[in-house]
């Protein structure tokens, strides 16, 4: 168990939970340039009711508190039979480097597995280079990457095997 409580995301405190996660994108928006006129989907500039319509979309989301304070947000979001994708993870900058986030990721694995799913995936900015070092710390490995025309970065993916079978040999 972890310092802090993850608790499914509480539909009373969405304009909370949305606040917090426009701030801690915020420094990665200003670190590569985003804006909300070029890079528009950005969680930087999530709109209100935003969590709103992705609970309505099916979407889970928790949030990651120090004591009854939210400091953090993770969204999953099923792909496939064997894929649940990783989204808007994210720990209050004043909180960074105290295991919020490792402790978000590992919950996002164990959720995906109880989900039944055998893959986490999830994309970010190629050039975060910190950020993606810390994933394939924390186990995941690098599957490529992609253009998107309404995007001013490279997204990079990453992935995650949930239920690999041990090898006989």
């Amino acid at each position: 168990m972890g310092r802090y409580s993850i608790l499914a995301a509480d539909p009373e405190r969405f304009s909370e939970g949305e606040a917090v996660i426009r701030r801690s994108f915020a420094t990665v928006a200003s670190q590569f340039g985003l804006t909300r006129e070029n890079a528009p989907s950005n969680p930087a500039f999530l709109p209100d009711g935003a969590l709103s319509t992705d609970a309505a979309a099916g979407k889970e989301m928790y949030f990651l508190y120090d004591k009854d304070k939210i400091i953090g947000f993770i969204q999953l979001v099923v792909i496939s039979n064997s894929v649940v994708d990783l989204s808007k993870l994210c720990v209050l900058p004043e909180y960074r480097s105290r295991g919020g986030g490792r402790q978000l990721l590992d919950f996002a694995k164990a959720r995906a597995k109880a989900m039944g799913r055998s893959k986490l995936t999830v994309g970010i900015i190629e050039k975060n280079t910190a950020l993606k070092s810390w994933y394939v710390k924390n186990g995941f490995i690098p599957t490529g990457a992609r253009i998107y025309e309404d995007l001013p970065f490279l997204v990079g993916f990453l992935e995650c095997r949930l239920s690999e079978k041990p090898s006989l040999f």
